[in-house]
């Protein structure tokens, strides 16, 4: 961030961080819906009521939290 306060600012280096940053939460988002759908899915053969799962709102979460670190991870490595 050192180069901000100097007065150097570079337009390609904010376009891959908000590129990433976009393509981060697209991937993340398809795959939690696709996660969700699965236990939706499962549920429903089993006839439980998908609104009555306690677990999916934690894993939802937990899952959420931990493929946008490891994506995040994964743009930036690279």
């Amino acid at each position: 961030m050192e180069w901000v306060s100097q007065g150097y600012f570079n337009l390609r280096h904010a376009l891959v961080i908000c590129s990433s940053s976009v393509s981060t939460t697209s991937i993340t988002s398809l795959a939690l819906g696709g996660i969700m759908i699965f236990f939706i899915v499962i549920s429903h053969k089993c006839k439980i009521d998908p609104d009555n799962i306690a677990i999916t709102t934690p894993i939802a979460t937990l899952l959420g939290d931990l493929t946008i670190l490891d994506i995040l991870g994964d743009f930036i490595l690279y």
